[in-house]
């Protein structure tokens, strides 16, 4: 099956390029939960991002967020504005 985005490379090169497109889809989920980190703890994005990287399991760090979630509910309206400025 050729890939749609470059159907004339070798198999090999298609799959490096899915792999590196993967890799970078991750990496802007990690930026987006870092700036989430931030502002659940009224920080720069920096300074999260120091604890964030540390933790460097992702079971650990989503459960962080989501304990973080639950003792600040007044930050729904900081995440809805989060979210309407990642959509951008």
């Amino acid at each position: 099956m050729a890939h749609r985005k470059h159907p004339r490379l070798p198999v090999d090169q298609r799959l490096k390029i899915a792999r590196a497109d993967a890799i970078e889809a991750y990496s802007n989920l990690e930026i987006a939960l870092c700036r989430l980190l931030a502002l659940l703890l009224g920080t720069k994005v920096d300074l999260a991002g120091i604890v964030f990287f540390r933790i460097n399991n992702t079971r650990a760090r989503s459960a962080a967020l989501d304990s973080l979630l639950r003792v600040c509910p007044e930050t729904s309206s900081r995440i809805a504005e989060f979210s309407e400025h990642e959509a951008d």
